[in-house]
């Protein structure tokens, strides 16, 4: 990979960046642009489902693209081929209302998958594990830990997922063994304030988790990096004159992170950040021990920012 060359959809995070809400029933179309390469392509879907499907997030993988959402009550994962062309369509239903968030591609060639189920009562994170053509191999819900789930990730001997604690008080990140049983969690945060984790990444000596913090002070993105026992290392809040949400990472080739969100002022904006890493770490306190984590200044120093979108940058 080129210096400053990033793969499109390698581990897009984010219902803000890439994409939104189908309304309606109909069958694929294709729009072409005669100016664009020909290596590249443009493919518009409205995919078969009842009432609305939402697509929360879209990932790069060894085949080509897999998407994931929610569609009439069901969690929902698409494949698609190289060229955008929809392969399989899987619904997954365990309670009244389903959600996908988050997908990751195993080492078996199946997909591992994080979102949400909501019965009568309180909503819980829901992992679901597939075979690779998307039928379902096992699930766990895990109720009375944790809100939503977000972000997945694979580990050596199993998975990683974020997410939030019930009413989205707390960052929730927890592993668990290959069959989805937990080995570990921490929370973390300020309660009585929005605290989320969008997504995490198995990064060298731990984890990169991201998200969103309130705090009191407006909210703000939000980077905590973990050991692999998910104790913090470090952690930085990303202020801005403007609500902030993170949602995704990417590892740059030549040193740091790519941090992608968006941003909210008279509609939403997706906001792309470049940040480093040089600065020594600092201690944090973990709200599992102590009912709140400080939000301390870490080694993650913003390069610089862009906005897409209308309004001001």
């Amino acid at each position: 990979m080129r210096p400053g060359v990033y793969p499109a959809a390698v581990t897009v995070v984010s219902l803000w960046l890439l994409l939104g809400v189908v309304q309606t029933c109909a069958p694929a179309t294709e729009t072409s642009d005669p100016q664009a390469d020909a290596s590249t392509w443009k493919r518009t879907t409205l995919f078969d489902g009842k009432g609305y499907a939402w697509l929360h997030a879209a990932y790069q993988v060894s085949d080509g693209y897999v998407v994931v959402g929610g569609d009439d009550g069901k969690g929902l994962l698409i494949k698609l081929d190289g060229d955008g062309v929809k392969q399989w369509v899987r619904r997954y239903s365990y309670t009244l209302h389903d959600n996908l968030y988050g997908a990751k591609e195993a080492r078996d060639g199946g997909y591992i998958l994080a979102g949400m189920a909501s019965g009568e009562g309180e909503n819980e994170g829901l992992l679901v594990k597939t075979s690779p053509d998307g039928k379902e191999q096992w699930h766990r819900l895990f109720r009375g830990r944790c809100n939503r789930l977000y972000g997945v990730d694979e580990t050596e001997g199993g998975y990683v997922l974020a997410g939030s604690t019930t009413g989205n008080a707390l960052g929730y990140v927890f592993t668990t063994d290959a069959k989805g049983r937990v080995i570990a969690d921490a929370a973390f945060g300020t309660g009585g304030f929005l605290n989320v984790f969008n997504s995490v990444r198995h990064i060298d000596g731990g984890f990169l988790v991201q998200g969103t913090t309130d705090a009191g002070a407006g909210r703000r993105g939000w980077v905590v990096e973990l050991d692999h026992a998910l104790r913090p290392r470090r952690e930085k809040v990303y202020e801005d004159d403007r609500p902030l949400h993170l949602s995704s990472s990417l590892p740059v080739p030549t040193g740091g992170w790519l941090l992608a969100g968006m941003v909210y002022s008279d509609g939403y904006r997706a906001r792309l950040m470049k940040v480093s890493t040089s600065a020594p770490n600092e201690g944090i306190t973990s709200a599992r021990e102590s009912g709140r984590c400080p939000l301390r200044r870490c080694g993650c120093r913003r390069r610089w920012r862009r906005c897409m979108g209308s309004g001001r940058d």
